[in-house]
Formats: structure tokens, sequence, C-alpha cells
């Protein structure tokens, strides 16, 4: 392996021009976190924690997820959440000032039964 690193002389790349200035993105999602105070927390880096229906968002399978407290061979969960960002001037990070806010919202519904799950987000 180490002899196949050396012989390559260079890596070959697409030719890209190089990045100069801030006029460049590398954002993968371009919205706020949303979801559980946990979830917005940890800045939406929620994969392994999402669970119940604000969790839907982030993982398909968080709704099979069941709670600590949860004893019985069925649960329901729901979730209404709003984010608003009505005082920031550069809600996207992207260096340029749009002079407004956003507001996104999300409200779901989601059960268990006996280790399967469903949600309606």
């Amino acid at each position: 392996m180490v002899g196949s690193a050396l012989a390559v002389p260079h890596a070959w790349g697409q030719g890209l021009p190089a990045i100069a200035g801030r006029n460049f993105s590398l954002d993968t999602y371009d919205g706020v976190a949303i979801g559980s105070v946990r979830i917005i927390g940890m800045g939406g880096a929620a994969i392994a924690t999402a669970e119940g229906s604000s969790g839907t968002l982030l993982n398909v399978a968080a709704p099979a997820v069941r709670s600590p407290t949860s004893h019985g061979s069925w649960d329901w969960d729901f979730h209404i959440d709003a984010v608003t960002t009505t005082s920031a001037t550069d809600p996207h990070n992207s260096g340029f000032t749009d002079g407004g806010g956003s507001t996104t919202g999300t409200a779901g519904l989601s059960g268990v039964v006996r280790g399967w799950g469903a949600a309606l987000v």
C-alpha cells in the first residue's frame, strides 16, 4: 500500500479553482435545528439519540424507540415545535445580511405497538 501511494505523482482532482475570499459554502443543511430540547442543544446532531415523533425528523426508526418509562405493550408521542429568527441579520451564515428572519414549524404524532412504530410528521 505504501508503494502504490508513492507511485502516484500527484492527486487527480477536478481542476476546480482555489477558494479565494468568502464567496463559498460548505453547508449540507441550510436551516435551523428543530426538534426536542436535546436535539436543539446538540445543534441538530441527534441521529443516535433521536426518539419519538420529534426524532422522526432525523431518523426514520425513531418512532420504534421505546422510552425508558414506557412499560405497556403500546405507547404514543406527539410534538409541536416552532423556531423563529425574527431579529437575526444573517440566518444562513452566508456573510450577507438579508434583513429578515425566518420561522420554521413542525408537528407530529407517533405510536408504537409491540416494537412496531409509525409516525405522521
